[in-house]
C-alpha cells in the first residue's frame, strides 16, 4: 500500500536527514509543498513545451503493470482525424487518504 504524505520543505528536509526515509521510501510518496518556486516551475514547463514543438510523438506502450495513461492530442498534423481529445485508461486513484 502507498502512502501519501504531504510536507513543507523543513519537514522534507528532516525526513531526508532519517534512516527512515530509505527504509520506507518503497511504500510513500511525498509532495512537497513551496519546493520549487513559480517561477522555476515556469520554466520548466516552458522547456517541457518546447521539447515538445521540435520532437515528434512516439507512441510507444505503457511499462507492463503501469496502472494509469494520459495521453493530450491536440490537432496533432499528421493524425487520421483532427481533434482535442484528453485520453485516460485505466484510471486508478489512490484508495489511501493524504497522510
Amino acid at each position: 500500500m502507498i502512502n501519501i504524505h504531504l510536507l513543507d520543505i523543513a519537514e522534507f528536509n528532516e525526513l531526508l536527514n532519517s534512516a527512515r526515509f530509505i527504509n520506507d521510501i518503497a511504500e510513500n510518496v511525498y509532495i512537497v509543498k513551496g519546493y520549487c518556486s513559480v517561477h522555476e516551475i515556469e520554466k520548466i514547463k516552458q522547456t517541457c513545451l518546447d521539447f515538445a514543438k521540435i520532437n515528434e510523438p512516439a507512441w510507444w506502450p505503457c511499462v507492463d503493470g503501469c496502472p494509469d495513461y494520459h495521453r493530450l492530442h491536440y490537432n496533432y498534423p499528421k493524425a487520421h482525424v483532427k481533434s482535442i481529445p484528453v485520453s485516460y485508461t485505466h484510471l486508478t486513484l489512490p484508495t489511501t487518504p493524504y497522510v
